[in-house]
């Protein structure tokens, strides 16, 4: 019996040291591939559920921040079959601009993942305070460079100019959210423009009749040499005008009317996004 005791023990404890090296490789494993992305990174390993955000060493973003961020990228991915990113660099690469860049990768560059809607991915290089955000193919229908990637824009860009960039991700995020489940409800992209509302316009038009007509009210009543004139003859005093002479004079002219020739009508020209091409927006923040 005591011997069989020892042969269990001897294999609990090889299951224990074998256990032990499997956790410390893992570790290791894991620091040599963030070392690899030259950041913070967390990366889409399969399928378009998972986010990508990439944030170099130098860049200074609050770890929670960052956490609830790629919370918010996986979840929209899932949700909607796109897949939206966040790379942040320090610096642009050699010779590329940041359209460059992000377009690159919203189009399936370094291993950046697609969802069946398509991919956008918002790239910043910190030292020369480009940005850009870049979408891929379908996706660039759903959120279009003229509207919806311009609205993105003036929603991140104060935070940017502030050097906030994590609440300028999350901003990104929450914002291609929006208008993601504004196409998903109404079938069109989002456009700020379609945000007028006429019945909210009428009211502010009657409140200002209103106002106008008590302000004019108010200081004609305050005016004691104003009274309302039944005729013209009233603005004169009796006596003090005299027609002298009366004359009409009518002069002829002669109408030539020469018909215009027509030009050409088969000339026109039209600005679209193309469905299969990539687009987007940036600049200087």
């Amino acid at each position: 019996m005591k011997r069989q005791s020892g042969k269990i023990s001897q294999f609990f404890l090889m299951m224990f040291c074998a256990a032990f090296v499997f956790a410390i490789a893992s570790t290791v494993m894991a620091a040599g591939a963030d070392q690899m992305t030259g950041g913070k990174t967390s990366a889409a390993a399969a399928g378009s559920g998972n986010a990508l955000v990439s944030i170099a060493p130098g860049i200074n973003i609050d770890d929670k921040l960052r956490s609830d961020l790629e919370k918010k990228l996986a979840a929209i991915n899932a949700k909607y079959d796109v897949h939206l990113g966040v790379v942040f660099m320090e610096s642009l690469p050699g010779g590329k601009s940041a359209e460059q860049v992000a377009k690159s990768i919203a189009e399936g560059g370094n291993g950046y993942e697609q969802g069946s809607r398509g991919s956008m991915v918002f790239f910043v290089a910190v030292k020369s305070r480009d940005y850009y955000i870049g979408t891929g193919r379908y996706l660039n229908q759903i959120i279009p460079s003229k509207t919806g990637v311009k609205h993105i824009q003036d929603e991140i860009l104060p935070l940017l100019k502030d050097n906030k960039f994590g609440e300028a991700a999350m901003k990104f995020a929450e914002t291609a959210e929006m208008e993601l489940a504004y196409y998903e409800k109404t079938g069109e992209p989002y456009d700020p423009a379609n945000d007028f509302n006429m019945m909210a316009a009428l009211a502010a038009l009657v409140v200002a009749a209103l106002t106008w007509y008590g302000v004019r009210s108010y200081l004609i009543g305050q005016m004691s040499n104003v009274r309302d004139a039944a005729a013209a003859d009233e603005y004169l005093d009796d006596g003090s005008f005299s027609l002298t002479y009366e004359e009409d004079t009518f002069l002829y002219t002669n109408v030539t009317s020469v018909p215009k020739s027509k030009g050409r009508s088969d000339e026109s020209s039209s600005s679209s996004d193309d469905s299969g091409s990539s687009g987007g927006g940036g600049g200087k923040f």
